[in-house]
């Protein structure tokens, strides 16, 4: 009999949300994704495509593997640029706050402290 990894989940990490989950069956472990798709594999090993409409709470705006962006992190990572590099003023940061302001001046004739953010939770 096949493993059930989805019963860890449930068992060692979030048994509420766990049982959400199995109730309106996404109790799923997710294997692959592409644009708009997600996959994952049933009891007998069949691959089910199914189509993602929560999108990550906007992260995946773009398709999930997104071709273009793929070859934005790929490149990035080829040329071992830094990604966590916090305690630095980061260049392309800088360069997208001075563009945002201007952008938002340009409109609004005020000028801006432009502050990013990688989650929801920080953008709420």
């Amino acid at each position: 009999m096949k493993e059930n990894i989805s019963n860890y989940y449930k068992k060692y990490l979030r048994p509420e949300l766990g049982k959400i989950l199995e109730t309106i069956r996404l109790d799923k472990i997710y294997h692959k994704a592409c644009g708009d798709l997600i996959y994952y594999k049933d009891d007998i090993d069949n691959e089910i495509e199914v189509l993602d409409f929560l999108g990550g709470y906007g992260a995946s705006f773009f398709g999930h593997n997104n071709p273009r962006l793929k070859k934005i992190a790929l490149d990035n990572l080829s040329k071992d640029l830094p990604f966590n590099s916090q305690a630095s003023c980061r260049k392309n940061a800088s360069l997208l706050g001075k563009k945002l302001t201007e952008l938002l001046n340009k409109r609004t004739s005020k000028n801006y402290i432009i502050t990013l953010a990688n989650t929801g939770t920080e953008a709420v």
